[in-house]
């Protein structure tokens, strides 16, 4: 029998997974290296393969943990407001997660924000297929951050060599 996952903690966990990854390669696009100027283009790769696997160490745990809870936390909220006003406008509500995703988001200033945002756009995408992801599906998404992290170790020793 397969292991069953309620619908939302399946789909916030691979959120989390894949907004890791994608968080860890645009904010290296955008802060390629906090510490040092690149002397060369080797240099470079190697800082970026290296920012890389720093971002995604420190952002993948707290976006497991802390973007999917405050995101189901804003779901509930969301469904709960809605159901009080009475309107059921997929809109309003999409707007509503947004705008709550994002206030989330501030804690950790211009960061977090972008974490935010990341991590919405993945949810609200994985959230368009009709029936609940099961644990493999799961299982697999974890294997993104993963597989971005041995590639980037991987790239910045054969860089470095």
């Amino acid at each position: 029998m397969p292991i069953r996952l309620k619908p939302p903690i399946s789909r916030k966990v691979m959120s989390g997974c894949i907004s890791a990854c994608l968080f860890a390669i645009v904010f290296t696009i955008l802060e390629p290296s906090l510490w040092v100027e690149p002397e060369s283009v080797g240099h470079l790769l190697s800082q970026v393969w290296g920012t890389i696997s720093v971002y995604l160490i420190y952002s993948f745990p707290v976006l497991l943990v802390y973007g999917s809870l405050t995101s189901m936390l804003s779901d509930w909220l969301v469904s709960s407001f809605t159901t009080y006003i009475g309107s059921t406008r997929p809109l309003l509500q999409k707007i509503m997660l947004a705008a709550l995703h994002l206030l989330f988001g501030c804690i950790l200033s211009y960061i977090g924000i972008l974490a935010a945002l990341l991590y919405f756009l993945v949810d609200l995408w994985l959230s368009r297929k009709p029936e609940p992801y099961r644990a493999v599906h799961v299982l697999i998404s974890f294997c993104f951050p993963v597989g971005l992290f041995l590639l980037a170790v991987i790239s910045l020793q054969l860089v470095q060599s």
